[in-house]
């Protein structure tokens, strides 16, 4: 008979071609060997499958893909990136998915941490050279300009009164307010301080100075410097007293004496025994006119 299909093989050859053979091996696809795919569920039939749901088949089977790409089977598209199926994404204006906003940077040209309030961006990340804060009055200066606008500098240098070096005027106390001042009573400032005037030439700055008295005058005032006594003449008229007043030079009355007065010149004395050694004013007053003179008390 002619019934054997191949009288090579004594038997049956398998799918594989191999007489009396065993077929394709299992696990494996073919006669080839090859191994099984992983094939990936596409639930939303977009062509991108799932890679939590798989299965490793020789064919693909209905429903499923080769790749794995869907970070939602759920979507039929693609989630943008705040995972909205076929969203447009951050939304223009804001940072992140959260809608924060962006924030206002400012240059920081000189690195001192302060921002420049007329240099900004807006800008959701960290810039460098850019601070949050629009605190720098001079962002050339790492620092603070000071009140001469010198960066980092010290002010005013000490002696002077002013950034050009004007230096402090000499001021003279002036107690009577005539607008004459005390050339021993001084202050060294640069502004005018209360009480004090730029001119010298008062001899008595516990009264104003005026036209001196037509009635009585002060004559011979001796000696000066003094120990103890000092002795004086006064030439008067027809008043009938006058007022001795013997003053510190703070200005603080120490004694008072009244005198008699005749008409002419008379000689008086006056003891200053228990002052101690320094100059005085002694002030004369008779009715409304006055005169003074500076004394000064010495050791013996």
């Amino acid at each position: 008979n002619a019934d054997d299909l191949d009288d090579t093989c004594a038997g049956v050859r398998d799918e594989c071609g191999v007489c009396n053979g065993p077929g394709i091996p299992e696990g494996v696809c073919d006669c080839d060997g090859s191994l099984p795919t992983i094939w990936y569920q596409d639930t939303d039939g977009d062509g991108l499958g799932d890679p939590n749901n798989s299965i490793t088949n020789c064919t693909a089977p209905e429903g499923y893909v080769a790749n794995d790409a869907d970070p939602d089977d759920t979507c039929v598209g693609e989630l943008d990136e705040c995972g909205v199926c076929n969203g447009s994404g951050i939304p223009e204006g804001v940072c992140d998915c959260d809608g924060i906003l962006p924030l206002t940077w400012h240059l920081d040209a000189d690195g001192d941490g302060l921002g420049d309030p007329n240099h900004r961006i807006v800008d959701c990340n960290t810039l460098e050279g850019y601070v949050l804060n629009d605190a720098d009055l001079d962002d050339t200066c790492a620092g603070v300009r000071d009140e001469c606008g010198v960066c980092n500098g010290t002010g005013i240098p000490e002696g002077v009164c002013d950034c050009v070096g004007t230096l402090p005027t000499l001021w003279y106390r002036d107690a009577d307010g005539d607008a004459l001042g005390d050339e021993n009573i001084t202050k060294m400032n640069c502004g005018q301080p209360a009480g004090f005037v730029a001119r010298a030439g008062d001899d008595d700055d516990l009264f104003p100075v005026g036209d001196y008295i037509t009635h009585f005058r002060v004559l011979d005032l001796a000696p000066n410097p003094t120990t103890d006594v000092i002795h004086f003449a006064l030439h008067s008229g027809p008043e009938n007293k006058v007022t001795i007043q013997v003053y510190a030079m703070t200005g603080r009355l120490l004694r008072e004496y009244e005198l008699a007065l005749e008409n002419g010149v008379q000689q008086y004395s006056l003891d200053l025994t228990g002052l101690s050694p320094a100059p005085y004013i002694l002030s004369f007053k008779s009715n409304a006119q006055w005169e003074s003179k500076k004394i000064y008390k010495i050791n013996r």
